[in-house]
């Protein structure tokens, strides 16, 4: 059907919303308080975002990926070659809340915020980019890539050298992998994280701009509640998944005189 169904706080469903017409597979939804559709959608090299607003539709903002490459499959004979990018190739990250909707492109740290009053205002920190090199691309890769095949019960494996060898790696890491609002003004920008690298999150106030960073944790932020808890989708030692809810307190001046105010 092509088509989305919202439900507003009390229950009832709202009426369904048309995505795009075309070829891509839709990965992600959102809807702004007006009721305005936003469809990330995956299209060829490209991942775009696109505001449906009763059948109109905008391109608000692309990445374009660069061309594929194939993989040879290693002992997973049963694969034909698989296509990948490069390691810590970036990819479109965006959010939206209100009237907002803020877009990460190109890896970098600048911050794009579209609707309402903002007229495409740009957050950003003036932070170099981190080099990546072969050993970060490894050590993101771990072994290679594990793959199931039908009807058999072990994983067959593509190795970490075999794909280096045939995608390579991006010339930086990406800043960003997600983001989330924890309230109308208040955004978290998840930091890119290799492997088992602390993971910190870049705190912004759409008015004011950055605000400070925080350290994560076990945290992995997926959501947020109107209170300003934070919502975090995490896994125990027997890789269970459970929602966890964050109360997050503001921390004062006072208390960090160095940092200034900052979640």
């Amino acid at each position: 059907r092509q088509s989305v169904v919202g439900f507003a706080k009390d229950g009832r469903a709202l009426p369904e919303r048309k995505t795009l017409p075309g070829n891509g597979l839709v990965q992600k939804l959102a809807m702004t308080n007006d009721h305005k559709l936003l469809v990330l959608r995956t299209r060829g090299d490209s991942i775009n975002l696109w505001e449906d607003d009763a059948g109109r539709s905008v391109l608000l903002a692309a990445e374009i990926q660069p061309p594929t490459r194939s993989v040879p499959p290693g002992n997973c004979t049963a694969l034909s070659d698989y296509n990948a990018t490069p390691v810590f190739t970036p990819w479109l990250v965006w959010t939206a809340n209100n009237d907002a909707i803020v877009t990460n492109t190109g890896g970098g740290a600048a911050l794009t915020i579209r609707g309402g009053s903002y007229d495409e205002r740009r957050l950003d920190r003036h932070v170099e980019p981190r080099r990546a090199t072969a050993a970060l691309a490894s050590e993101e890769l771990g072994d290679g890539w594990h793959f199931t095949i039908p009807g058999r019960r072990d994983q067959c494996l593509i190795p970490t050298s075999v794909i280096l060898k045939a995608v390579g790696f991006a010339p930086t890491i990406p800043m960003y992998t997600g983001m989330i609002f924890t309230s109308p003004d208040t955004l978290w920008a998840v930091r890119y994280a290799v492997t088992d690298e602390p993971r910190l999150a870049d705190v912004y106030s759409l008015q004011h701009g950055y605000v400070g960073t925080i350290k994560l944790g076990d945290v992995n932020p997926v959501a947020a509640r109107s209170d300003g808890s934070v919502i975090s989708l995490e896994q125990d030692a027997n890789d269970a998944a459970h929602i966890v809810v964050y109360r997050v307190i503001p921390w004062q001046e006072s208390d960090h005189p160095a940092s200034g105010n900052f979640l």
